[in-house]
Formats: structure tokens, C-alpha cells, sequence
């Protein structure tokens, strides 16, 4: 028994074979998925004016979500008044039209097409809730093929998963070269991220906390086994998508998708380099740390707006990543955090960070950066400035001496060799040349 025990273990630690997909909960094979929405958080896809499929926009409402971006919270419902279907360019049209609906201001994203992996695994590791096109051939979720847009939550060396808004509460693994096919399968490889960082890492006192990730296996759960994985459950196909040429279309137009690499930010063509710099990958922003403010609306707009402008912080603004929450948000309700304001360590590799300190009362923006430079890992007491020493008087540079005349110049009595002009070394050479002849004479 402890045998097949062992080996049914190690069995479950295998990657998935090339072609095998699994519908499962956020884990699989003891790996967790990345970006874990909870299930309530989910969206079904659905129809525009037109009856074509909003898959894109759904996509793009989880990843707001996701993200805690009000802006586009809400986007898929706001679509359903306008006509379905999507590319890159009708997503630049209507961001800013949602964005306005809400009064906020437009927020930042980045679309790619041309199947970058690497692009997707920045956005994964900088915690972004990706979303991709998908074209099916799974045998789990579609048959044929499709034209569709998923959320990317996962990608490793070992596998890769999707939360498909045709079925809301449901996970599909595979293997990472499986989903490339699938996503460089409907033009060419398009993906759409949120510029915004996601939720905080779930806190932990900084004694006590666990690096293994096999203790993480999501946002609502923190322990194995408790997930209701749905397997052989009959599924429908979903009602949103539309039949052209023979294949299921859920909302993407592929005739305007192009395949060449392309990269752009808020509808602004740019460099390779510089979407990865949006990102927060270039520097890599994994080593930030956390501040989440949780409280009523009018002291979060206030908390912010010090973070974000004021001259005291501005110092300690880019070592951190900032999210604000009320406090029975799904991000922060349940999981540890409590009102007020928290600085945590930068995210583990199992979800999780230590608290540095939490206030329960705002002290004002002087004090908050105070606290936020001494708990910092990296702060240097010695570097801050003390307004009651005196600045350390700089030395004078070195006046240059002027230039002599050559005719100035100190005269040596001394013989150097570096005198003798190439002529001389000529004679010599010659001279040197006739004794050794001599000698081999005699």
C-alpha cells in the first residue's frame, strides 16, 4: 500500500503529456495556478447589440477585477448596449469610452500581437491576469476549433492554465506548448494586460512565514483538498458564440488581428523593450514592496492622493506597489488583512508576504514615509538627510598647472634612451648586426 501510495504521488507530480488537457480546480499536480480570481468573481460570456460574443471585453472585465481597475469594472455589461466582436483597435476605442462613462481616467495597458511568450511570462510574474486569444482543439472544453479570448492565470516549465469565460468556475490545464499553439492559433497570438498590479500577497507574521509553495493553492482555500474539481460533469456549449465557416466564433474578429510582433500602450505603437519596461519587468518590480489601504472611500482618495503627490513620499514612491480596498473586498476580506494601513514584504513564491507593519490611524503623509524608509530592507539610515548638520563642504577641484614653453622645460643631465631618434637605432642595429657576423667568423 505505501508503495502505490509513492507511486501514485510521484505520478501526480508528472507534467501533463503533449496533448492532454485537464478541466480542474486552481491547482493541478501540485502546482497553483499564478493569478487565483475567485470563483464569484467569474463572468459568462455574452452577446452585443449585434448577438456576436463579447469575449474580449469579458476578458477584459476579469482582468479590471483582477486588478482592482474601476475604471473597466463592469465592461462586459457596458458592451452589451454596443455591437460584439473585437480586435485591437476597437479595444483602444472603447477603453477610453468606458473609462469616461465611469468619470475616471483611462487606465493603462499594453496589447501585443505576434506570440511572445516571454511577454506573457513577464506579465504573469509581475502578477497581471493575462488575456489571450485561444483557438480550442482541447477535447475538454471544444472539439474544433474556435475564435476565442481566456484569461491566462498560469504559465510554468510545466504547465500552463486558462479561466475561459464559457465556463465560469472551471480551469484548463495543459501543457505549455500546448496553449502556444493555441494562442499564436487565432492571429498570430494577441494579448491584453492591465497595467495595474494585482491584489496584495496574502499576510503573514514575519516569523512564521512559509516559502513552500504546496501550501498555497489559492485565495479562498489555504489547504489541500478542498476544491470541488467538477471532473466528467456534462457541460453545454455556451449560447454567446456564432457559426462562421464551420467554427465557433465567440467575439473575435480575426480578419483584423494582425500576426506580425507588434506592441502598443494605450493605443500608442511602441518598442519591444519599452512593453516590457510598462510592465514593471525592466526594472523587474517583483522586489517592491506592498502598501494596502483598506478603509472607507474618503481615506483611501486621501492616502492616495499623498502617495502620489506629495513631496515627502516621493522618495519611497517607486520601491512600492499600492492597492486600496474597502474592507469587505474579496482581495483583502477573510485572508488576514484588517483596516488601516499595511507594508508588506514583496510576494514569495508561494502568494504570500510578511507584514513590516500595520497603522491602524493615518498619521499624515510625513510620518507614513518615515515608516515606509526604516522597515524598507534596503534603507539606509546613514543616507538620510539631517537638517541640523551642516553640509559637508565639497573640496575645490585641482587647478590645472599651465603649460610650459618647450623652451622652459627643466633640462636633465641624465642620458635616457627615449632621445635617440630612429635613425640612430638604425646606425646601431646595423653596427650590433656586423660584431655578431665577427664573432660567428672567428
Amino acid at each position: 500500500m505505501f508503495r502505490l501510495t509513492i507511486l501514485a504521488a510521484f505520478a501526480a507530480a508528472l507534467p501533463l503529456r503533449a496533448g492532454e488537457f485537464k478541466a480542474a480546480g486552481p491547482e493541478l499536480n501540485r502546482e497553483a495556478v499564478t493569478c487565483h480570481l475567485p470563483e464569484r468573481e467569474h463572468l459568462a460570456n455574452t452577446a452585443g447589440s449585434d448577438g456576436l460574443g463579447l469575449c474580449v471585453f469579458t476578458s477584459i472585465d476579469m482582468a479590471a477585477r483582477w486588478a482592482n481597475e474601476p475604471a473597466l469594472v463592469g465592461f462586459r455589461d457596458f458592451m452589451t448596449r454596443h455591437a460584439g466582436g473585437g480586435y485591437p483597435e476597437k479595444v483602444e476605442q472603447y477603453v477610453p469610452k468606458m473609462a469616461a462613462s465611469k468619470g475616471l481616467p483611462v487606465p493603462g495597458y499594453v496589447q501585443h500581437t505576434g506570440g511572445d511568450r516571454e511577454f506573457l511570462r513577464a506579465a504573469l510574474k509581475t502578477g497581471r491576469y493575462v488575456c489571450v486569444t485561444y483557438d480550442g482543439r482541447d477535447g475538454v472544453f471544444y472539439r474544433g476549433r474556435i475564435a476565442h479570448m481566456v484569461n491566462l492565470v498560469h504559465l510554468s516549465d510545466r504547465l500552463a492554465a486558462i479561466q475561459d469565460n464559457n465556463f465560469p468556475g472551471e480551469w484548463l490545464w495543459m501543457s505549455p506548448a500546448a496553449f502556444l499553439e493555441r494562442w499564436k492559433g487565432t492571429g498570430g497570438g494577441w494579448a491584453v494586460v492591465l497595467l495595474k498590479p494585482g491584489p496584495p500577497p496574502i499576510p503573514v507574521n514575519r516569523q512564521f512565514q512559509v516559502s513552500s509553495s504546496k501550501f498555497q493553492v489559492g485565495r479562498e482555500a489555504l489547504q489541500l483538498g478542498t476544491w470541488n474539481l467538477k471532473l466528467g460533469t456534462p457541460r453545454k456549449m455556451p449560447r454567446a458564440g456564432i457559426s462562421e465557416d464551420d467554427d465557433l466564433n465567440f467575439g473575435i474578429d480575426r480578419e483584423r488581428i494582425g500576426a506580425a510582433p507588434q506592441y502598443r500602450l494605450n493605443g500608442q505603437s511602441i518598442s519591444r523593450e519599452d512593453a516590457f519596461r510598462a510592465l514593471g519587468s525592466i526594472p523587474d518590480d517583483t522586489d517592491r514592496l506592498w502598501i494596502t489601504i483598506i478603509g472607507d472611500a474618503e481615506l483611501r482618495r486621501r492616502i492616495r492622493a499623498h502617495l502620489e503627490s506629495h513631496p515627502a513620499l516621493a522618495s519611497v514612491l517607486g520601491r512600492v506597489l499600492i492597492q486600496d480596498y474597502p474592507p469587505n473586498h474579496w482581495a483583502v476580506a477573510d485572508v488576514g488583512f484588517a483596516p488601516g494601513i499595511t507594508l508588506q514584504l514583496p510576494r514569495g513564491p508561494d502568494g504570500k508576504a510578511a507584514v513590516l507593519w500595520r497603522m491602524t490611524t493615518y498619521p499624515g503623509p510625513e510620518s507614513l514615509a518615515g515608516a515606509i524608509r526604516k522597515a524598507d530592507p534596503l534603507y539606509k539610515p546613514d543616507r538620510d538627510p539631517d537638517p541640523a548638520k551642516p553640509e559637508p563642504s565639497k573640496p575645490e577641484p585641482a587647478k590645472p598647472e599651465p603649460a610650459r614653453p618647450d623652451s622652459a622645460k627643466p633640462v636633465s643631465n641624465a642620458f635616457d634612451l627615449r632621445d635617440l631618434s630612429p635613425v640612430t637605432w638604425a646606425v646601431i642595429g646595423v653596427i650590433l648586426g656586423l660584431l655578431l657576423k665577427r664573432r660567428d667568423e672567428k
